[in-house]
């Protein structure tokens, strides 16, 4: 026992200095070995299956069984392997085993420590017997943000609508985790900000299909509109997100020191363009775009603050 300690103090020690060293780079290495283990693991279910139809995954409360689970029936699946996953958890006791107070009411104590211990942040799964994590965020209080960690991206719409700072896919990526602090971080950086300062901005959200899509500001190059639909169009991908706006929706959604509409077809980036000739053509991304007579004036008067003195 004791050597078995002294080899767990040891692999602990480096893992500190790993992370203090190079958390991204360890923390990809660690996912690549975590992925490794599981291909083997399903390469030896798929060899030696005879028959068994079940691979029961036990352990507690966030030891990574959702996520193994589906990154094992993912590998099966290559493997032709017909895997599904089967969610048996079951951590919430339910009404009738709760603890019961000296009154004789109920002590559902979790819910009362978020009203008394000031929660800030709370990763929250959705999938929860009793009460899913969809209605338990309507009891938390207004300050306490969430952010949702769930294997069931059909939930993704709905985590919206209570106002979720973020939706985490199980497996979670670690940028996408990364991703999901900033953002809770931006959040928290508003309150703390001076009270003449206004907090600004950096994205919107727009329906594309049966979701909403979050769209950063500063990934924009342009936005062109055709009737009731608009094309917005993003750095680093090669087709436009398209949702059912009109272009005066999507210009009063865009701040108005970034973004600039030059034609009754086109609002784009100012920090986007490349160039300007001498035709009041503008070129931005791959595409040019002519100001129009009755935006000339405004383009111009931008164009005259950015020019030298």
């Amino acid at each position: 026992m004791k050597a078995f300690m002294e080899r767990r103090q040891l692999q602990l020690q480096e893992i500190n200095r790993r992370v203090r060293t190079d958390a991204p780079r360890f923390m990809e290495e660690e996912d690549a070995r975590y992925a490794g283990e599981v291909g083997r693991l399903a390469r030896h279910l798929a060899a030696g299956l005879n028959g068994r139809r079940i691979v029961m995954l036990c352990g507690p409360t966030s030891s990574g069984k959702t996520t193994t689970a589906l990154l094992l029936r993912d590998s099966l699946r290559e493997m032709a392997v017909d895997a599904h996953t089967v969610s048996l958890d079951d951590f919430y006791r339910g009404r009738e085993l709760a603890p019961v107070l000296e009154d004789g009411s109920f002590d559902y104590e979790a819910l009362e420590a978020l009203d008394h211990l000031e929660v800030d942040l709370l990763f929250l799964d959705i999938q929860m017997p009793d009460l899913d994590g969809l209605n338990l965020s309507r009891q938390v209080p207004p300050a306490t943000r969430i952010i949702f960690t769930t294997a069931f991206k059909q939930y993704a719409y709905e985590s919206y609508e209570v106002n979720a700072l973020d939706f985490l896919l199980k497996p979670i990526r670690y940028q996408k985790f990364l991703a999901a602090i900033g953002k809770a971080r931006q959040w928290f950086d508003r309150d703390t900000a001076p009270a003449d300062e206004a907090p600004r901005q950096t994205s919107m959200f727009i329906r594309v299909d049966n979701m909403l899509r979050q769209v950063d500001f500063d990934k924009i190059l342009y936005v062109s509109g055709l009737k009731d639909y608009v094309n917005i169009y993003l750095e680093g991908e090669r087709c436009p997100v398209i949702t059912h706006l009109t272009m005066k929706s999507v210009e009063e959604m865009l701040p108005t020191d970034r973004f600039m509409r030059v034609h009754r077809s086109y609002i784009i980036a100012l920090d986007k363009i490349r160039a300007v000739d001498r035709n009041n053509c503008i070129y931005i991304g791959e595409e040019v775009i002519r100001v129009t007579d009755a935006y000339r004036d405004a383009f111009a008067a931008f164009l005259d603050r950015k020019m030298p003195r």
